[in-house]
């Protein structure tokens, strides 16, 4: 038996499936200063982008800054993230609200959440987990090379995509492989200028010295507060815990070396705060799938 849950994900997908012209396609590509970004005051969801992301306003209207650019969502606009790209959503104004979807592509699974925000609370509520056996990830790849190539007549190529992907993703809704997580809210930090500073000098700390293999506690020290409190504090405006923030960091740096150098990977496990090469590979490969020789492989630069 179908449930609700299942119905009212694929109503969120349908979403997906509009064809839509260029102006409403947005891309964040990855680029040298992709992974470089102080986060701006009053935003939340910090990271660098670990798969390719897909968000979409269904209310309202919400701005995502990159280091390149600040998008503007609304209705009816797709914004592509590619791996690699830092953004943040920005705070909308007092008593407005917005409603947003993400969609993570990790190989053969794909995290679907909702997040209805105002100026000084979240609440996230549902979550998805769409498990099966296509490699969803290299169907978001494909998305990402249209958008990032323009060829000939790419917004129908994009659709045909999306038109694919999203059949893929209701069959697994309807046959209850859509798991839904619990729904959460999110302490109010947006009206709390000591918590926001806070929040901001941890991952100012993190962006400065992640390299050097700091940890949690590491950081708490360095803020004078309990490290505890930091991470509730930190997961609450990034939707993960600080320690995934920094493992972000230093996967998104791993892969920029291992592209961009012909470092040992012993060398660049160091350079991003792995003193351990075996505990480095085990990260990267939980992140990306692959080891750092496969990756860099693909890359043509072994």
């Amino acid at each position: 038996m179908v449930s609700d849950l299942s119905y009212q994900c694929r109503d969120v997908l349908l979403h997906l499936r509009a064809r839509r012209p260029a102006q409403d396609l947005l891309f964040a590509a990855a680029g040298p200063a992709s992974r470089e970004m102080r986060p701006p005051p009053d935003s939340f969801y910090h990271h660098a982008a670990e798969y390719v992301e897909f968000a979409f306003v269904v209310r309202g209207q919400v701005r995502i800054a990159t280091p390149a650019e600040t998008f503007r969502l609304t209705p009816g606009k797709l914004l592509v993230i590619q791996r690699g790209v830092y953004h943040a959503e920005l705070s909308p104004a007092a008593g407005d609200e917005y409603h947003i979807h993400w969609c993570h592509f990790e190989k053969t699974r794909v995290h679907l959440s909702l997040l209805k925000r105002t100026a000084d609370s979240a609440l996230i509520y549902p979550e998805w987990n769409l498990t099966g056996r296509t490699n969803v990830e290299t169907v978001a790849d494909a998305v990402v090379y249209e958008l990032s190539a323009r060829g000939w007549d790419y917004p129908s190529a994009v659709a045909g995509i999306l038109e694919y992907l999203t059949c893929i993703l209701i069959r697994r809704a309807l046959r209850a492989t859509a798991l839904p997580g619990p729904a959460w809210e999110a302490p109010t930090i947006g009206t709390d200028p000591k918590k926001s500073a806070l929040i901001r000098a941890a991952l100012d700390f993190c962006d400065a010295h992640f390299r050097e293999g700091v940890t949690q506690d590491d950081i708490a020290k360095a803020m004078g507060c309990n490290p505890r409190y930091l991470g509730r504090l930190v997961s609450s405006c990034l939707g993960h815990s600080l320690t995934r923030h920094l493992r972000n960091l230093r996967i998104a740096e791993a892969r920029h070396l291992l592209q961009d150098t012909d470092l040992p990977v012993s060398t660049i496990a160091a350079a991003v705060g792995y003193p351990y090469p075996a505990h480095f590979t085990r990260a990267f490969m939980r992140d990306t799938g692959v080891n750092p020789e496969s990756f860099r492989r693909r890359l043509g630069r072994s």
